[in-house]
C-alpha cells in the first residue's frame, strides 16, 4: 500500500458509500454558518476506497492514521501520521490552492491530483464547515457526499462520517484547542 494512501486515509482522513439510503437531506452552506476562529485539532482518520490495477483487478483498501489539523485563517494544514508517529503526509489548503508534502517532497497540486494521490476525492475545503458548524440534522447530503455528524461538543462534532459511491471517510476528533 502506498504510504500516501495510508496517511490520507487518516484525513483528513476520512466513508465508503454503502448505497444511497433515506434519511439524508440535501444541504447548502454559507460562510456565516460557523464562527469558530483559529484552532488546532487532534484525532484519527479512517478511509476505505477501491484500488484497481490491471493485473489484480479491483479490491477494497482501508487504512487509518492519526490526524493533526491546524487552522490559522485562511490556511488549513492537515497532517497525517503513520503508526510510528512520523508525519507521512501534510495537506495545506488555502483558497483553492493545495500543497501536498510527503516523504518524496512538496508540491502544489489540483483537487483532481489530490484525489489521484490519495485514492479518493476528499473535499478538503468543506471539512471545516461540516465538522465545526452546528447542523440542523445529523444526516445530510452536500456536494455529492452523504454526511453524518455525531456528538456535538459545543464547538465541533466528535465524529464526521462521509460516504460517496465506494468511498468512506471518518474523522474522529479527540481534542480541539481554539486560539
Amino acid at each position: 500500500m502506498n504510504i500516501k494512501h495510508y496517511c490520507l486515509m487518516s484525513c483528513l482522513a476520512f466513508a465508503v458509500l454503502q448505497g444511497c439510503s433515506s434519511g439524508f437531506e440535501e444541504k447548502t452552506f454559507t460562510q456565516s454558518a460557523f464562527k469558530i476562529g483559529n484552532f488546532a485539532a487532534d484525532g484519527k482518520v479512517a478511509l476505505r476506497f477501491p484500488r484497481c490495477d490491471e493485473y489484480r483487478g479491483c479490491k477494497e483498501e482501508a487504512f487509518s492514521a492519526n490526524l493533526h489539523w491546524l487552522h490559522k485563517a485562511p490556511i488549513d494544514e492537515l497532517s497525517l501520521y503513520d503508526p510510528t508517529g512520523q508525519e507521512a503526509l501534510k495537506i495545506t489548503y488555502q483558497k483553492q490552492s493545495i500543497r501536498l508534502h510527503d516523504r518524496s517532497g512538496e508540491r502544489e497540486i489540483s483537487h483532481a491530483q489530490l484525489a489521484q494521490e490519495l485514492g479518493l476525492p476528499i473535499p478538503v475545503e468543506k471539512l471545516r464547515e461540516w465538522l465545526f458548524a452546528p447542523q440542523d440534522k445529523a444526516k445530510f447530503t452536500a456536494d455529492g457526499w452523504q454526511i453524518e455528524v455525531d456528538q456535538w461538543q459545543g464547538q465541533y462534532y466528535r465524529r464526521l462520517t462521509m460516504r460517496q459511491k465506494d468511498y468512506y471517510l471518518r474523522i474522529l476528533v479527540n481534542h480541539v484547542a481554539v486560539f
